[in-house]
């Protein structure tokens, strides 16, 4: 299954783990231009503190997130939240839950498909960026099956 979503989203970024990389990622995504220097000094913050300082980290954590979401409400003038359903929804009409397609995984509420059909899959394959980037945010992802097989839905 290829994800259509990087598996590393924003909770993995704002972790121990993912801390290192979190620079790396906010610099490679254009949209954030404007907001670089903010999370930069955040970064710093960040960088600079000892894991022992929770509170601090927490804080400025907190303070990434809601930057980066506030700024992907102004533009939009949706939640990021919003952004990834309306897209889920979208892509119901090209799925199924069984038979012959690419399996699709998603995180987030029903409704829950399995399958994408064949002549739907470079439709549903292509997400835009704003999806993406939303999903990244909130912590979601969509992996889809680049062969088509037999999937059958059980409960």
């Amino acid at each position: 299954m290829a994800p259509l979503i990087p598996i590393e989203t924003l909770s993995f970024y704002l972790s121990k783990s993912g801390i290192t990389k979190f620079r790396e990622w906010f610099y490679s995504i254009e949209l954030f231009k404007p907001i670089h220097e903010e999370l930069d000094a955040l970064t710093n913050i960040i960088e600079q503190s000892t894991w022992l300082e929770d509170k601090i980290r927490k804080q400025t954590f907190a303070k990434i997130k809601s930057l980066i979401i506030n700024f992907i409400e102004n533009i939009n003038k949706k939640e990021p939240e919003i952004i990834y359903q309306e897209w889920i929804d979208s892509i119901q009409a090209y799925c199924f839950q069984g038979g012959y397609g690419h399996r699709i995984q998603y995180s987030g509420t029903i409704p829950h498909h399995w399958c994408v059909r064949c002549e739907h899959y470079n439709i549903v394959r292509i997400i835009p960026e704003m999806v993406a980037l939303s999903g990244v945010v909130c912590d979601k992802y969509i992996n889809l099956s680049e062969n088509a097989d037999y999937m059958y839905w059980s409960s």
